[in-house]
């Protein structure tokens, strides 16, 4: 596996963004995640994908959840899943940095992360206040974020 591998998994299957703490009122932490089911050997791909990252110096952390049973809108889920979750100021931003020149359906949004944790270093730790602004500048032009302490970034 290697970043351009990493970057189209991410493309079709991640997440990111910046999310809340319950336990840490006003602060909110970067964040990128991508589930598998085991279903069609996913547990493999997140895996290597973890290896790939570790070995890039992100910390990643792996977790399967049992959905044996599960009921969801398209039936019951007969397979468990297992995802990659990356956090921390740090980690987001280098991987960030490795899967932008590869990434084609989430650049844009990438970029628009990366460029925020650029312009709002974190003050200690590995989290941003939640009472920020920003002006974002990408392809599709200017706009304002205002940092939401639940949830990403508004986009306007």
């Amino acid at each position: 596996m290697d970043w351009r591998y990493a970057a189209a998994a991410w493309d079709g299957e991640g997440s990111m963004g910046l999310s809340g703490d319950s336990r840490r009122p006003g602060m909110i932490y970067p964040y990128m995640q991508l589930t598998q089911s085991n279903k069609y050997r996913g547990f493999r791909m997140i895996d290597e994908l973890a290896s790939l990252l570790r070995s890039g110096g992100i910390q990643a952390h792996v977790d399967e959840q049992n959905d044996i049973g599960r009921i969801t809108g398209g039936g019951r889920r007969n397979y468990s899943t297992a995802r990659v979750t990356v956090r921390s100021h740090e980690n987001v931003t280098t991987l960030l940095r490795k899967l932008i020149p590869h990434l084609i359906t989430r650049k844009n949004s990438a970029e628009d992360l990366l460029r925020f944790l650029t312009l709002f270093p974190p003050r200690t730790g590995s989290y941003v206040h939640s009472h920020s602004r920003a002006w974002i500048l990408s392809a599709d032009g200017p706009r304002t974020a205002k940092v939401a302490l639940r949830g990403p970034i508004a986009r306007k």
